[in-house]
């Protein structure tokens, strides 16, 4: 009998070259949220891994507080937009929207962060 089990799926890690990744070629955008818990790397750290390889997949991160500190720290790096918990669906569909119509380029990025 054979097995209709789903195999998961492995990304290459991010130290991999993103000309070598080609799923990341085919990646509208990102929604992440700012804090992934655990001691894991943020979104913001995301945002500073993806654009220090030259990726500019856009990003939308999601905070429970989108204070102004926040907010400068997701922006600098290169993230589109900082959302507020909690959002309507609408409202995260709007900036997913705004994030793939605005792009920004990595070279902006790195003048805007020195």
């Amino acid at each position: 009998m054979p097995s209709h089990h789903a195999q998961e799926a492995r990304a290459p890690p991010l130290s991999v070259p993103s000309e070598r990744r080609p799923e990341l070629s085919t990646v509208d955008a990102i929604a992440a949220d700012v804090s992934f818990g655990d001691g894991r790397m943020s979104g913001v750290e995301l945002v500073l891994q993806l654009r220090s390889r030259g990726v500019c997949v856009p990003v939308v991160l999601m905070s429970g507080v989108a204070d102004a500190k926040r907010l400068v720290a997701a922006l600098q790096p290169g993230a589109a937009v900082l959302l507020e918990k909690p959002f309507a669906t609408e409202v995260l569909r709007s900036a997913l929207e705004y994030a793939t119509r605005n792009p920004i380029s990595v070279p902006e990025v790195a003048a805007g962060s020195h």
